[in-house]
């Protein structure tokens, strides 16, 4: 599968939480922690000094999240304690260039703990602005509901937030399974698999959400169906 070096840590770990990758492609996933620093990332172990406008991203960490959770539990929780504890150590600046708007991971401090022990500890609603209507934030905010989702947590704003991004978006088939998930309906298979079948196999991005490749997009709506 071709995922874009600067977007690796990101697609590539949800791809490797879904099974989507081969042995070669998973090991590259498992590179992007830097040796000898548990829990810190670069966005590939290939990248070059000024490749990207930064060595790291949130989007990267909301990635190995969603990984860290289809995980069994002795893995998941170790995994977790390794990015809390890089947050802790370096004051969740885990990146050395870049804006800290990218490199810095204190603001998913609340969500990691959450993952770790328990669905109680609050965490920010997700909330649909107007902003996440469509392209990649709309994604964005549907990955945080479903990882919220996965750890146990249920909220109104999923309801509201997945209400409104399906609303915007009638043909992406994540958006429909989430919005069957968090309202506790029943994903209509005919429907779901017309979405589905518009999308390519090959490809990105058919949906607004940057390099991601269309299979893990797919992926991801099998999986939020799953849940249902």
């Amino acid at each position: 599968m071709y995922i874009d070096k600067g977007d690796y840590l990101t697609f590539g770990s949800i791809a490797r939480g879904l099974n989507l990758l081969d042995p070669h492609e998973a090991a590259i996933v498992m590179n992007c922690e830097v040796r000898g620093k548990p829990g810190v990332f670069r966005r590939h172990p290939d990248m070059g000094p000024t490749q990207f406008r930064s060595d790291v991203s949130r989007d990267g960490y909301i990635g190995h999240l969603f990984y860290c959770l289809t995980q069994p539990g002795y893995i998941r929780n170790q995994k977790l304690s390794d990015v809390l504890g890089a947050i802790w150590k370096y004051k969740g600046q885990v990146g050395e260039r870049g804006d800290s708007g990218y490199t810095n991971i204190w603001p998913l401090t609340m969500i990691y703990l959450a993952a770790r022990y328990s669905k109680w500890i609050p965490t920010p609603p997700p909330i649909a602005t107007p902003t996440q209507y469509t392209g990649f934030r709309s994604h964005l905010l549907a990955i945080y509901i479903l990882i919220e989702h996965m750890i146990g947590k249920r909220r109104w704003s999923h309801r509201y937030s997945s209400e409104k991004i399906f609303s915007h978006n009638l043909e992406n088939p994540w958006f429909y399974a989430l919005y069957c998930l968090t309202h506790g309906n029943r994903v209509q298979r005919t429907e779901f698999n017309r979405m589905i079948d518009v999308i390519s196999n090959d490809g990105k991005a058919d949906t607004g959400w940057g390099s991601c490749p269309n299979a893990v997009l797919k992926g991801l709506a099998r999986h939020t169906r799953g849940l249902c």
